[in-house]
C-alpha cells in the first residue's frame, strides 16, 4: 500500500500582519486603547508570525481588559497558552 505525504507550506505572517490580525481579535468592535498598543505589539511579535498562536492568544486576552494581565502574557506567551485556562 502506498502512503502519500502532503506537505502544506505556510508563509509566516510579518510583524505588521501579525500585530493586524492579533487587534482584530482581541479588539474586534472596540477602539484599541493606547496604553494596550504596545504590549499587544509584544505579545504578537512572541507568536513567531504564527496565524494560530495569535488567533488564539488574542482571543483568550479579548476579555482580560487589565493591563497587568497582558503584561504577564507578554513574559511568557508560551507558559500562558500551556497554563490552566481557568487561573
Amino acid at each position: 500500500m502506498l502512503v502519500q505525504r502532503i506537505s502544506l507550506l505556510m508563509d509566516l505572517m510579518s510583524p505588521d500582519e501579525s500585530w493586524n490580525l492579533f487587534k482584530s481579535v482581541a479588539f474586534a468592535t472596540e477602539a484599541l486603547p493606547s496604553d494596550f498598543e504596545t504590549i499587544g505589539k509584544q505579545i504578537a511579535d512572541k507568536c513567531h508570525g504564527l496565524p494560530l498562536t495569535i488567533a488564539v492568544v488574542a482571543g483568550l486576552l479579548k476579555s482580560k481588559r487589565a493591563i497587568e494581565d497582558w503584561e504577564n502574557v507578554a513574559k511568557d506567551v508560551k507558559s500562558f497558552l500551556t497554563h490552566d485556562l481557568d487561573e
